[in-house]
């Protein structure tokens, strides 16, 4: 299959079905350039934010059509796959219930731990896309920070105050009169999302028996976006 340029150093090659990667390495190209970059950095940082919340449910999507096309091919049941996606009405479910659902429909006894600190970041992700997505009128109120994305905020802030007085500046600019989206237009917070959709899929990996397949494109994929520690 001939290869097609999205994006530099972004290749379409084998393995085009498989969308989620790409959106990843996009946010860390937007991470990037926000990082080299001190000239209105906001646009490239809230681009990346919702980039890794699209690759996340693509990346649940994708796996899960994935198997429902070879279990329908070995003539398999698929009805137990397909509840993941669609509720009984017929409305898709929510991105949250496909990540809890699927590794236990698919491999007995693995599922993510909600009391982790990674399963909620991936909420805090979700929630920031959210925000940003579907903006509302009370998200304008000077000073105001949304109660979901404070205790990431503060992990952060807090964990990197004495690196960066940009950081402090934001905190108490945004503390006293400004703007919370100044506030998560961060290089810590740019690494903070990308890690978040990164570990998740790993994490999601981790769960897959040695002989599957379909794990074995995606860490072929991923590594060779240099994604993977």
């Amino acid at each position: 299959m001939a290869s097609r340029i999205l994006a530099p150093a972004i290749v379409f090659g084998g393995h085009t079905r498989f969308l989620s990667p790409f959106y990843l390495e996009l946010a860390r190209q937007s991470f990037q350039r926000c990082a080299r970059s001190r000239k209105n950095p906001a646009t490239g940082y809230l681009e990346g934010f919702i980039l890794v919340a699209v690759s996340l449910e693509a990346f649940i999507n994708e796996v899960c059509l994935e198997k429902i096309d070879r279990r329908k091919e070995a003539g398999k049941s698929i009805s137990y796959l397909e509840s993941v996606l669609s509720l009984p009405n017929g409305r898709d479910r929510n991105i949250r219930d496909k990540w809890k659902l699927l590794p236990k429909r698919l491999w007995r006894g693995k599922k993510f731990d909600e009391r982790t600190r990674l399963w909620r970041d991936f909420n805090t992700l979700i929630e920031l896309r959210n925000m940003l997505v579907h903006y509302k009128s009370e998200y304008r109120e000077e000073g105001y920070v949304p109660e979901a994305i404070k205790p990431v905020l503060n992990r952060v802030l807090t964990a990197n105050a004495q690196k960066s007085t940009d950081l402090v500046f934001l905190q108490a600019f945004v503390g006293n009169h400004g703007h919370w989206t100044e506030l998560i237009c961060t290089p810590e917070m740019g690494s903070w999302a990308l890690n978040t959709g990164l570990n998740m899929v790993s994490r999601f990996l981790e769960f897959a028996s040695v002989e599957d397949d379909l794990k074995d494109d995606y860490v072929a994929i991923l590594s060779r976006l240099r994604l993977l520690q």
